[in-house]
């Protein structure tokens, strides 16, 4: 199953922020609790940590773009053992 991975809200000030960095390529091995991507609002760079574990089957939104809570970024796909 594919799990979405979300831009979350960082602040009740600001719902917006620019994607920086993917630290994760489509393909790689992702673990939950380890930081997938970076964003950058108006006051910080923030680190995002993956809420799942599995392979990044697909990036929705690519360095530089804006993002809006609940954006989808990516989906990763969940391995079953």
């Amino acid at each position: 199953m594919k799990q979405q991975v979300t831009y979350p809200q960082l602040s009740q000030k600001s719902d917006k922020g620019m994607l920086v960095a993917w630290h994760k390529e489509v393909g790689q091995p992702v673990t939950a609790g380890e930081v997938l991507y970076e964003v950058e609002t108006e006051k910080a760079v923030h680190q995002i940590e993956s809420l799942y574990s599995g392979i990044l089957a697909e990036v929705l939104k690519e360095e530089g773009e804006e993002l809006t809570n609940g954006d989808i970024l990516a989906l990763i796909e969940e391995v079953v053992s």
